[in-house]
């Protein structure tokens, strides 16, 4: 995947539309196309099962590293922390929940 969007360069007209949208809701549907996007190019490909399935598995992980994660504000800097044991954010979170303390959540 490149650094743009898969909307900026396949869905030109909903990209453009997309100027319209609060900043958020534009980078969730963004999201959303580049997840459809990427999973029907995997469906199509031509590959054996288990070429897919690994395709699948990395491409399963790199879309939950960028999409999801906790939002946290660490040190007066705002950041989504990606749920990936090896992230020092993420592995400092943990440490903290495990030692009995509490965190605050915020939901959209």
């Amino acid at each position: 995947m490149t650094n743009q969007n898969y909307l900026s360069l396949y869905a030109k007209s909903f990209n453009w539309a997309g100027f319209f949208l609060p900043k958020q809701t534009y980078q969730k549907c963004s999201a959303l196309y580049d997840f459809c996007r990427v999973i029907d190019n995997i469906a199509d490909d031509k590959g054996s099962v288990e070429l897919k399935e690994n395709k699948f598995k990395n491409f399963e992980k790199n879309f939950n590293n960028k999409n999801c994660g906790i939002v946290a504000t660490i040190d007066g800097i705002s950041m989504q922390v990606p749920l990936d044991p090896a992230n020092r954010h993420y592995a400092a979170i943990l440490e903290w929940v495990a030692e009995n303390n509490k965190i605050g959540v915020a939901y959209e």
